[in-house]
């Protein structure tokens, strides 16, 4: 990083986490209860009559219904009400395919795609025989397809497997997360702050599939977390709309903004949002929609473009959901420096129309270069120089401290 950033780029530790976490509150049945087992689910009355709640022990999604906690139906499938998953057999021989907590038949391992004898452990064999409310529907050497009702939930048959091509990323392929929690941060978003979850269909289209999921930040330090659910795909995207702690001056923002994060579940149950997530989102977009990038890799151009051209150099560059204005790591670091910069002494309606237009100029060549451009950037070299004798390093550090997590 250059001089005229390093009062920007102290690492600071973390912060000790305080307090209980709590399932966040949502309007949409997809964000439905998650409890530890059924003993742990509330009385089945006429007042929660139609409600979901998921249990873990069972891996399954229940409705109250007629004073009972009773398997969802396979009509619900199409709402979210379905999680389906793999597990391998003891004898290696394959895959159980489980759906709510019942195993809907057994996949055989296979070899050169020859038929099988009676499916012998090595040996290519028939699909198990459908369980109750889902079914079996078609199988390949990647994935398995499972019908419930009128909807379909595709399963990857080789999840851990490195998936590096744009053929890969366009399938559409299900997946399960116990929880996705995270922190918005500008400076943190304030309590109540509203956060959007997008399921999106693929790694190609990034299209959503549906309305998102609606939640809130549930502390003054950005925590926010939606609970179980199974994903229409790897991909999501995450909005936070509100009210941020302004981090220079050290008071509540003016006026709400908005940041995007674009997220691959596949191997997370974590995403952070900010201001450098939601400059990325619209070159990933454009790398990937328009150039046929894979997510992987467009996300790790798009990254290293935009630390360049804020003259930020690391020697390893997480993913920018990883970064966190109060961790410690230079990368940390690096997003905390960005985002001062970028909030200066602008007010927060000013800032959500400037993080707009740089977002919008990187999308297409991963540069900013508009006419202003030089000048800002010049700007913010000024701004941090003379930040450096006016507003003590330890200031930021008072603003972090005075966040509790």
């Amino acid at each position: 990083m250059r001089k005229e950033f390093a009062v920007l780029s102290v690492s600071f530790a973390l912060l000790v986490a305080c307090g209980d976490e709590t399932t966040i509150e949502t309007v949409t049945r997809a964000g439905m209860d998650v409890v530890a087992s059924a003993d742990d689910l509330p009385e089945c009355t006429e007042e929660n009559e139609g409600e979901y709640a998921f249990v873990k022990d069972d891996e399954e999604t229940r409705i109250c219904v007629d004073g009972k906690w009773k398997p969802a139906a396979v009509s619900d499938a199409g709402n979210g009400a379905f999680s389906c998953k793999t597990e391998e057999l003891e004898d290696k021989s394959g895959l159980k395919v489980v759906c709510n907590g019942d195993s809907i038949g057994v996949v055989l391992n296979g070899e050169d795609g020859k038929p099988g004898e009676n499916g012998k452990p090595g040996e290519s064999g028939n699909d198990g025989a459908p369980g109750t409310g889902c079914s079996i529907k078609d199988r390949s050497d990647t994935a398995v397809v499972i019908a419930c009702g009128d909807s379909t939930i595709t399963i990857d048959l080789k999840v851990n497997h490195p998936q590096d091509t744009a053929k890969v990323d366009s399938e559409q392929v299900s997946i399960f997360r116990d929880s996705l929690v995270g922190y918005a941060q500008k400076g943190p978003f304030l309590k109540g702050t509203t956060v959007y979850l997008y399921e999106l269909s693929d790694g190609q289209s990034l299209k959503p599939v549906s309305g998102p999921l609606t939640g809130t930040v549930m502390r003054d330090d950005g925590y926010f977390k939606f609970p179980a659910r199974n994903f229409a795909s790897r991909y999501a995207l995450v909005v936070v709309d509100g009210y941020y702690r302004n981090e220079v001056s050290g008071k509540n923002s003016d006026s709400p903004i908005r940041l995007n994060a674009l997220v691959d579940l596949s191997n997370r149950d974590s995403v952070n949002v900010n201001v450098l997530t939601h400059l990325e989102y619209e070159r990933v977009h454009h790398l990937v929609t328009r150039e046929k990038y894979t997510v992987e890799k467009a996300k790790q151009k798009a990254q290293q473009e935009i630390l360049k051209r804020f003259h930020i150099e690391l020697d390893s560059v997480p993913s920018a959901e990883d970064m966190d204005i109060f961790g410690s790591t230079d990368a940390d670091a690096a997003l905390f420096a960005v985002s001062i910069l970028l909030q200066g002494n602008s007010s927060s309606l000013a800032l959500a129309a400037f993080l707009n237009e740089v977002s919008n100029s990187f999308s297409k060549t991963g540069e900013w270069t508009g006419s202003r451009s030089d000048s800002v950037f010049a700007g913010f070299a000024n701004w941090a120089m003379v930040m450096n004798y006016d507003y003590p390093t330890s200031k930021f550090g008072e603003f972090r401290s005075s966040v509790s997590k």
